[in-house]
């Protein structure tokens, strides 16, 4: 009893450690962006530590890496979610010989889209204005609370929808799995990845 009690706080434990590495290495998702692949450089430095820990052996860990940086491009602050999502289903896959790999960079393709069309209009074209026309008057005037609150107003939901995000997405996972595959949307999935990536 006692061992089953320390093996779900270990695993816990090792949840908090991931999600956090996460957050602090998905800042960079930008920071080496690629013409021909967009950020995937980025999507996949950011999974390397925790696909590495998946994937104990070198070249599954390779293979998955290899995988993660495919082509990727969405808001920074809805990618999060993608990678949690991500992250739950390689661990499936090392858990599960019949997982079509396919699926992962399916669900990815998918997602990114919809994300950036939500993300770009939400986070560039209505917060960041909302804010602005709030703050203004204080900038105009000297005040140094104007770019203050600026940079706490945007950064705070920001910064609380990218770790919550790949909590969420992480927890949704292997839920979203098993659902699409009692659907049939999982088959579907995997037959337009498999046309996507030939």
């Amino acid at each position: 009893m006692t061992e089953t009690v320390e093996k779900v706080q270990k695993t816990e434990l090792n949840e908090k450690k991931m999600f956090r590495t996460i957050f602090w290495r998905q800042f960079q998702l930008l920071g080496c962006m690629s013409h021909t692949r967009m950020q995937e450089i980025g999507y996949g430095w950011t999974l390397a530590p925790v696909l590495k820990e998946i994937y104990p052996d070198r070249d599954k860990y390779l293979e998955s890496l290899k995988r993660e940086s495919m082509f990727f491009n969405t808001t920074q602050a809805l990618a999060p979610f993608i990678m949690g999502l991500t992250i739950s289903m390689e661990k499936e896959n090392a858990e599960n010989p019949d997982f079509d790999v396919n699926t992962i960079n399916g669900v990815k393709v998918g997602l990114m889209g919809p994300f950036a069309g939500i993300g770009d209009t939400f986070f560039y074209a209505t917060l960041r204005v909302i804010i602005t026309s709030l703050v203004i008057g204080l900038a105009l005037n000297g005040n140094i609370m104007g770019p203050i609150l600026y940079v706490l107003l945007y950064n705070i939901p920001n910064y609380l929808i990218r770790y919550f995000g790949c909590v969420y997405g992480y927890r949704l996972g292997s839920t979203y799995i098993t659902e699409a595959a009692k659907t049939g949307l999982l088959d579907c999935i995997t037959k337009a990845a498999s046309i996507i990536w030939g």
